[in-house]
């Protein structure tokens, strides 16, 4: 990397740090926590939580949770002194290490019992929990809870008259953002200045020339939304025709999350990725839109774009749209998630009530609504997703359903020998069965744990449950498995790339989905279960529309569609599904089903969107 490049990083990675610390400095240690290497993250939280006694007693021998062998009186002894004493500096300390470990639930054991402090208070916000009644909270604290249940207009209110300016000031700028119009992302002069040097696209070009706007991607992100992204530019490319798309990432993407490289591009396979990159990150929401869309601007402009196309959410789709206006250039809205819904699953109930009621649950819907109703043509997964569009009173003839699809290649790859599933950690015989996904609340996980927990007693074979990547439920779901004794059945590989990911799926005999009932997972469809399909592995998903649509009519009754959170419906599947002879007879349904979903057959129907609107 160069100098400039260098230093254009550590800018913008400077001021997006200053407006992440100001906003909450617990949730900020946690964000760089996450992004450390994994053997660097386990090594600082265990160093942090192993100078507090109570945090050992409370997490490491708690009879709940502890193997009845290490167990002592001595031990429960401690842990019932600890109680009800107040918090020591080393106890803190130890918190903030459950908290970069995600240990959620050992931090509400803990503070449970102890008396109000503010330091532990803070430490509870940061892992979105809030206090018991009788804590007392400082300002900053009532405008954190205000923030984390959406009630942004509650927040700025309470900031009127304190000091603190810059937590007011970020506040405004993320209430302006949402509610933001074209015009006021991009002003006047900006749009009257480029307008006279924009020319459109070459006389010369005989494909349409798409800007696309992402978020993130291959190989610095691995997500089902960067192989969305990955498989259907690659797939465009070998369409007959193909468009000429140049995909292009967030502002200051990825320095903002920490990972520096080269300014101005990024090659992964086949798809080359531009860079939008200015040294000075604004501190503020709508002031960083503003700042997106003035580089994208300019991308349109060197491009000769005739389509601008962005994904979701709102912070991608304003800046595009503005661009689209101020260049008088059809926008394309692809929603491959519904921003509202994502955002409140992290709440439960009766605490996903408040939260709906939100003024930012209503303002992001609205958001999302307005960006749709105006472009020119919304991309959408699923069928269920199209119908919830034309009840908000989009356009029929503007949706357009391209689903996520599989590689052709993985329809003639063999499942995992012995040998591979050796390599990757896993017993050559075992029947194994679970997941390859970002470990959060609405994927269920703990659902496959609670049935591994009965069939425990029940199979008569060994069997094993993986299940593969990262995220802020990982630590709860490694504790569930240890409080229903079946750790040691229990594999959780962490973030892994996309490849090693695949090799997971192969390893598996039973692939499952086991999703939670809420409105975002009723409507947006899962990337990874689809491989296994492609694979020949039969699939578990909960009884949800947008799940059934992607489950072959063979599973199509008790045993391949289960009730969401519903533990012994699903072991009795996998209890059905350990016969091999039974999982072999599905094999073929599967593949097939799988083959009528490619990414060739998607990157063909964009391709018909892109060429009808330059017509």
């Amino acid at each position: 990397m160069n100098a400039k490049a260098r230093c254009s990083n550590a800018t913008a990675l400077l001021t997006h740090g200053v407006a992440e610390v100001a906003r909450d400095p617990w949730q900020a240690a946690t964000n760089v926590a996450r992004r450390l290497p994994p053997t660097l993250r386990n090594t600082l939280t265990a160093a942090l939580t192993s100078i507090s006694p109570r945090v050992i007693n409370a997490t490491r021998q708690d009879p709940a949770t502890t193997p009845q062998s290490t167990v002592t009186q001595d031990t429960v002894t401690s842990h019932q002194r600890s109680v009800h004493q107040p918090l020591t500096w080393r106890d803190l300390l130890a918190l903030c290490g459950l908290l970069l470990s995600d240990r959620t639930d050992a931090i509400l054991a803990i503070l449970a019992t102890t008396p109000p402090n503010p330091l532990a208070t803070s430490i509870m916000l940061a892992a979105h929990r809030l206090p018991r009644p009788d804590v007392p909270l400082t300002d900053r604290q009532a405008v954190r809870i205000h923030e984390q249940f959406g009630e942004l207009d509650h927040a700025h209110r309470l900031l009127q008259g304190t000091p603190h300016w810059l937590s007011r000031y970020l506040i405004s700028q993320q209430r302006q953002a949402i509610s933001a119009t074209p015009q006021q992302v991009l002003n006047e002069i900006q749009k009257t200045r480029v307008q006279q040097t924009f020319h459109g696209a070459p006389q010369q070009a005989t494909s349409p020339r798409v800007l696309m706007l992402l978020n993130s991607s291959l190989p610095v992100t691995n997500s089902g939304y960067t192989i969305r992204s990955q498989q259907l530019l690659t797939a465009l490319q070998q369409n007959p025709t193909p468009p000429i798309v140049t995909p292009v990432t967030r502002l200051n993407y990825p320095a903002v999350i920490g990972s520096w490289e080269q300014a101005s591009t990024r090659t992964y396979q086949t798809i080359t990725y531009q860079r939008l990159q200015h040294p000075i990150q604004p501190i503020g929401a709508l002031r960083r839109m503003q700042r997106e869309a003035q580089e994208l601007l300019l991308q349109a402009q060197a491009t000769g774009a005739q389509i601008i196309h962005s994904t979701t959410d709102y912070q991608r789709g304003l800046p595009a749209l503005a661009v689209a206006r101020a260049l008088e250039l059809p926008f394309i809205y692809e929603m491959r998630g519904q921003r509202e819904q994502t955002w409140l699953t992290q709440f439960a109930a009766p605490e996903a009530d408040r939260a709906a009621a939100s003024w930012q649950y209503q303002a992001l819907r609205a958001a999302e609504t307005r960006l749709a109703a105006a472009a020119d043509a919304v991309i959408v997964l699923s069928a269920v997703q199209a119908e919830t569009l034309a009840k908000r009173g989009i356009s029929d003839n503007r949706i357009h359903i391209i689903g996520n699809s599989i590689d052709e290649a993985l329809l003639t790859r063999q499942p995992a020998t012995g040998a591979q599933r050796r390599l990757l950690g896993l017993e050559e015989h075992s029947y194994v069965f679970g997941s390859v996904s970002a470990i959060v609340d609405y994927e269920g996980l703990d659902t496959l744990l609670h049935a591994a927990a009965l069939l425990k007693d029940k199979l008569t074979i060994p069997f094993q449950v993986l299940i593969v990547g990262d995220g802020p439920a990982r630590a709860s779901l490694v504790a569930t498995s240890q409080r229903l004794g079946i750790a040691d059945r229990c594999v959780f590989p962490g973030k892994v790339s996309p490849d090693v990911a695949l090799d997971y799926t192969s390893c598996c005999d039973v692939f499952c989905v086991p999703r939670i009932d809420s409105d975002v997972t009723r409507e947006i469809t899962p990337i990874k279960s689809l491989a296994a399909l492609a694979l020949g592995i039969p699939t578990l998903v909960s009884d949800l529309p947008a799940l059934r649509s992607i489950q072959p009519a063979a599973l199509h009754n008790t045993l391949g569609l289960l009730p969401p959170d519903a533990p012994s419906a699903w072991a009795d599947s996998l209890y059905t599904l350990a016969d091999p002879r039974r999982r072999a007879s599905l094999a073929t349904q599967c593949r097939e089903f799988a083959a009528q979903r490619t990414w060739r057959n998607a990157a063909d129907q964009l391709a018909a969107v892109y060429e009808n609107l330059v017509q």
